[in-house]
């Protein structure tokens, strides 16, 4: 008997014993079920954080810089704000679909967010984005920016658009470190193509610099974080494109010597699939182009070779010389060239000085200049060139251009002014009362000049407090509600405007949070649409156009 009370005793014990464990167990799940809800709410407001104090500055850059698009500009002034919209679009597409993502999953995980986009991208589109990223930075020490790509290249592929923009950018920019003289080159080729619409396409990012140091190759095996901590902020670019070319399947390859003058390749291969939308049509000039002669004048000998082949792929017949003294021997025995194209940095004479030696033999011969970025001397020479092309140049312009002189239509001379383009008076189409509530000085600037051009004269206020005062003294048709405002933000705003008036205005919302489940968030605080900062004017427009027609408004 004695013997069952010290068991009973026993088991009573080792019960309490496991409800013990068992309450500890449920308590430390609950403790780290919550320490996950923390830190979940801690990476959305972290997300939310980059993504509005990036795009806040951003908004003022690509709304400033489209209104000034809607000005009189020179063509190539209009040139320099493309550049500046599009440098920045690509800005805000790493932001959207790589950076941010990758920097919450590095600092959690020490990798990097394996997700990758599948979208249909033209490839030229992109190396030409890249490569224009850098003119100013390559202009500056003479250096050529160019690109080659094979014939055979299929130009729509499906695949990551933003890193593969990435990995270019960090090549180019690695690239232009260690180079002082020539060019750096992006050339891509069709290694093979496979079944199932894919295909292995090859590229290179070819240099005439220094070399990259051994100290800088041997940091390619460490960890990133570890490059980073050591003050090596030179060599992360490689790094990174070495990372993102493993995330997406690749390899990196480099064949370079330091302390030398052979310059650095660095390849990659990456399997895509081709994209079952249209190929466009290789260019190639009508009979009555064919083989026009042109005469192409370049010091640098791949840009040259590229130009040349370019133009035989387009059915002319370009002859290239490397020195202005053999173009002026060619011209004074042979005058009647169709056109002559010209570098603008050359030795012995410049671009203009051979121009108007050129002239001097021919006076109705077609002139056209590959000028340099920033050098502004050839308008001092008013009429001296049909055409005046910003290296590095863009592939479609410079089709259009030459077919434009070649079939001799009138073309636009470097010194005519563009008419802006038309803008919707949509203000007297559809007569709105318009409020901003906005609290960024800038942005309140961006947003009033848009929709002033518009033919609107928006009111504004700069909080959420703010604007509910002015809606309770005076009807809105639509409002433009900032998310993040101080005193009152938005949503709370508009909260209270759905709770206390009677004719309920069109709220949207205009934020530059842009991560998932903002516009869900904005719309379950009773806004009726949303647009992301930065926005642009053609945005604005249908945005506009879109809720005057649902308040059939006329």
């Amino acid at each position: 008997m004695k013997k069952a009370r010290h068991a009973i005793s026993a088991l009573q014990l080792r019960t309490v014993e496991c409800q013990e464990l068992l309450d500890h167990s449920k308590e430390n799940e609950a403790k780290a079920k919550e320490e996950t809800q923390i830190l979940s709410r801690s990476k959305s407001l972290l997300l939310a954080k980059l993504s509005h104090e990036i795009r806040t500055p951003m908004n003022g850059v690509i709304g400033m810089a489209s209104l000034l698009s809607e000005t009189e500009l020179t063509g190539e002034q209009r040139e320099y704000i493309e550049v500046i919209i599009k440098s920045s679009e690509n800005l805000m597409t790493t932001i959207n679909d790589m950076l941010i993502a990758d920097v919450i999953n590095y600092s959690e995980s020490g990798n990097m967010n394996t997700s990758l986009e599948n979208k249909d991208f033209d490839l030229l589109n992109t190396i030409e984005s890249v490569l224009e990223s850098f003119a100013v930075k390559a202009a500056k020490t003479n250096i050529e920016l160019v690109c080659l790509i094979d014939k055979d290249v299929p130009e729509l592929i499906v695949g990551d658009e933003a890193r593969l923009r990435q990995i270019l950018m960090n090549l180019v920019e690695n690239a232009l470190r260690f180079t002082h003289k020539g060019e750096v080159l992006i050339a891509v080729r069709l290694i093979r193509a496979l079944e199932g619409n894919q295909a292995d396409i090859g590229f290179e990012v070819r240099d005439k610099g220094t070399g990259i140091p051994a100290s800088e190759l041997e940091l390619l095996s460490k960890d990133i974080a570890v490059i980073n901590t050591k003050d090596n902020n030179e060599a992360l670019s490689l790094a990174l494109a070495k990372k993102l070319i493993g995330l997406m399947g690749g390899e990196l390859e480099i064949e370079t010597k330091e302390d030398s003058e052979v310059g650095t390749v660095v390849k990659f291969k990456l399997r895509t699939r081709i994209s079952l939308q249209p190929q466009r049509n290789i260019k190639k000039f009508d009979a009555s182009a064919k083989n026009k002669k042109i005469l192409l004048i370049d010091d640098n000998f791949t840009s040259g070779s590229i130009l040349m082949k370019q133009l035989g792929q387009w059915n002319l017949a370009p002859l290239v010389v490397a020195s202005p003294k053999e173009a002026i021997d060619i011209i004074n025995k042979n005058p009647h060239f169709d056109l002559v194209i010209t570098d603008m940095e050359m030795p012995q004479m410049n671009g203009v000085e051979l121009a108007q030696a050129i002239r001097d033999i021919n006076p109705k011969i077609n002139l056209m200049l590959l000028n340099t970025i920033g050098n502004e001397q050839y308008k001092e020479h008013q009429g001296l060139f049909k055409c005046v092309l910003t290296k590095p140049v863009k592939q479609h312009l410079l089709y259009k251009n030459i077919s434009h002189m070649i079939t001799k239509v009138e073309l636009r001379t470097e010194n005519h002014t563009e008419q802006p383009k038309a803008l919707a008076d949509l203000g007297k189409q559809y007569p709105l009362r318009i409020l901003v509530a906005e609290d960024n000085k800038t942005n309140q600037q961006v947003a009033l000049k848009i929709l002033s051009k518009l033919g609107y004269e928006a009111a504004l206020a700069e909080n959420g407090e703010e604007a509910l005062e002015m809606v309770s003294e005076g009807q809105y048709d639509i409002i433009f509600m900032d998310v993040q405002m101080p005193v009152k933000d938005g949503l709370e705003a508009t909260r209270m405007i759905r709770l206390c008036l009677n004719t309920q205005p069109v709220i949207i919302a205009m934020t530059a949070n842009a991560i998932s489940g903002d516009r869900q968030i904005c719309l379950n605080a009773g806004m009726d649409d949303y647009i992301s900062k930065p926005f642009k004017i053609d945005e604005l427009t249908k945005m506009i156009e879109k809720w005057a027609t649902h308040l059939k408004i006329k």
